[in-house]
C-alpha cells in the first residue's frame, strides 16, 4: 500500500469519527433539551467538596449522579434527566423518603424551580373567603397561594403533571331552596413555575358551574344561565381550553324546562385503559353487585379483580399504571332522617395482584393520586379536611385542617 492511499485511509478514519463524535453529542444536546430537569443533592463552593460529598452517596444514588460546575463558579450534584419537574420531584421525594439524601430541590438547566410534585394546591378559607392554599408533602405545611379581595374561589383543577392550575371564582355566591346564583364568575389559569396568574375569561353571572377534564389535554367549564325574556328557558355554554390554556371551543344549547328539564352534568368518563395501554378493566354486574376484571393485553390474561356493592362513580389509574382506583356509590334506605349516601374506595395493586385497601366514606369525589401517596375529602364532625394516605404502607402520612375547613378540587355545597 503506497503512502498516498495510507493517508487517504487515514483521513477517511477520522473523518468517520469525527462525524460520528458529532452525532453523539448532538444526540446528547437533544435528549438533555428533552429532559432539562434535575434533582439537584446540594451545592458547593469547591470541586473537592462536591467530590467528598459525592463519595459518601449510596452506590444506587452514585451511580445516576454528576457533577457540574455552575456560572457562580461553583459546583452541585445532580441526579437524573427528567421531562418534568414533576417526574423529578417524584424520583427526589421517593429518595428522600428512603433515607438516602437529606435535602434536595429540583433544578431545570442548573437553575431552582418549583417543585410541582411536592407541593399541592387545595381551597381552603383566608380571611373568612375560599383562596387557594399549597401543601407541602416534604415539609407537610401549607402557605397561602392566590387570594383576592373580590374573589372567591369555588374550583380547582390541575393541568398535566401538575404544570398550572386552572381557577374558579366569582364575586359573590348566594342560595335558596330552588336555585343558587354567581355573580361576576370567571376562570383564571396560573402557571405554577412562574407564579403568575391571568384571567382567561369573564363567565358573567351564572346559576350553575362545574368544571372536568374530558380528555388529558381538554378542559370544559359548563355554565348554565336563564333567559332574560322567559323563565322555562335554561341556556347552557360550555367552554374549552388546552393544558397551557388556549382557548377552544365554545358550545350553547337551550333547555325548556316543563319539557326537558334542567340539564344535568355529564357522566364521568371512567378510564378503562390503563396510562400505558397494556391493562383494561371490564365490568359486569348482576344485580347490586360489580365484578371488575382487569385484562392484560401482553400476557392474554383475565382476572377478577374485586367485586363491589352499588353504582360505579368512577374509575382512575395511577400514573404509572400500578394502582387502580374504583369508586361506588350506595344508597342506604331512607330513615326517618332521610336516604344517606355510602361510598366505597377500592384500592387494587396491579403488580401484586390484589385488593390492597377499602376505605368507606363521602369524599371521594375529590381525590388526587401524587405517586404512592392518595389525597382525598374527609367529613369529621362536620368539619371537611383532608386525609394523605400511603397506599403502600396502609397509613395516614397526613391531615390537612383548616379553620373553616379545606377541600382538594371543590368545597362542599
Amino acid at each position: 500500500m503506497n503512502k498516498y492511499l495510507l493517508n487517504i485511509l487515514l483521513l477517511t478514519f477520522i473523518i468517520i469519527l469525527s462525524v460520528s463524535g458529532c452525532k453523539q453529542k448532538d444526540d446528547e444536546l437533544q435528549k438533555d433539551k428533552q429532559n432539562p430537569y434535575s434533582v439537584s443533592l446540594g451545592n458547593f463552593n469547591t470541586y473537592e467538596h462536591a467530590l467528598k460529598f459525592k463519595t459518601k452517596l449510596s452506590d444506587s444514588v452514585r451511580a445516576h449522579s454528576r457533577l457540574e460546575s455552575t456560572a457562580k463558579k461553583s459546583y452541585k450534584i445532580l441526579y437524573g434527566k427528567y421531562s418534568t419537574s414533576y417526574d423529578a420531584g417524584e424520583k427526589g421525594f421517593e429518595l428522600f423518603l428512603q433515607k438516602y439524601i437529606m435535602d434536595y430541590e429540583i433544578n431545570r438547566n442548573g437553575q431552582r424551580v418549583l417543585d410541582e410534585f411536592i407541593n399541592v394546591p387545595f381551597i381552603g378559607f383566608y380571611l373568612g373567603k375560599p383562596a387557594l392554599y399549597n401543601y407541602n408533602l416534604k415539609t407537610r405545611q401549607t402557605e397561602i397561594l392566590w387570594s383576592r379581595f373580590n374573589k372567591k374561589v369555588l374550583s380547582v383543577r390541575l393541568t398535566q403533571k401538575a404544570k398550572a392550575v386552572f381557577l374558579i371564582t366569582a364575586e359573590t355566591i348566594s342560595k335558596n331552596k330552588s336555585q343558587s346564583s354567581l355573580r361576576e364568575a370567571a376562570v383564571h389559569f396560573l402557571r405554577r413555575n412562574e407564579d403568575e396568574s391571568e384571567e382567561l375569561k369573564q363567565l358573567g353571572n351564572v346559576d350553575r358551574i362545574y368544571s372536568y377534564w374530558d380528555l388529558p389535554d381538554t378542559f370544559r367549564i359548563n355554565t348554565t344561565f336563564p333567559d332574560s325574556n322567559s323563565s322555562r328557558i335554561i341556556y347552557q355554554r360550555i367552554y374549552s381550553w388546552d393544558n397551557y390554556g388556549r382557548i377552544g371551543k365554545i358550545s350553547q344549547r337551550s333547555f325548556d324546562l316543563l319539557l326537558q328539564g334542567y340539564p344535568v352534568k355529564p357522566k364521568i368518563k371512567q378510564e378503562v385503559f390503563s396510562p400505558n395501554s397494556l391493562l383494561q378493566i371490564r365490568v359486569t354486574k348482576t344485580n347490586e353487585t360489580a365484578y371488575f376484571y382487569i385484562k392484560n393485553f401482553p400476557d392474554k390474561s383475565e382476572l377478577l379483580a374485586l367485586a363491589l356493592h352499588g353504582e360505579i362513580k368512577d374509575i382512575r389509574w395511577s400514573d404509572d399504571s400500578r394502582y387502580v382506583l374504583v369508586i361506588s356509590e350506595e344508597i342506604i334506605k331512607p330513615n326517618k332522617t332521610g336516604a344517606k349516601q355510602n361510598q366505597l374506595l377500592a384500592i387494587y395493586d396491579t403488580f401484586s395482584k390484589k385488593v390492597v385497601r377499602i376505605i368507606e366514606g363521602t369524599g371521594f369525589n375529590n381525590l388526587l393520586l401524587r405517586g404512592k401517596f392518595l389525597f382525598f375529602d374527609e367529613s369529621l364532625n362536620g368539619s371537611k379536611h383532608i386525609v394523605i394516605t400511603d397506599i403502600q404502607d396502609k397509613t395516614v402520612y397526613d391531615r390537612i385542617n383548616l379553620p373553616g375547613g379545606c377541600a382538594l378540587n371543590t368545597l362542599p355545597e
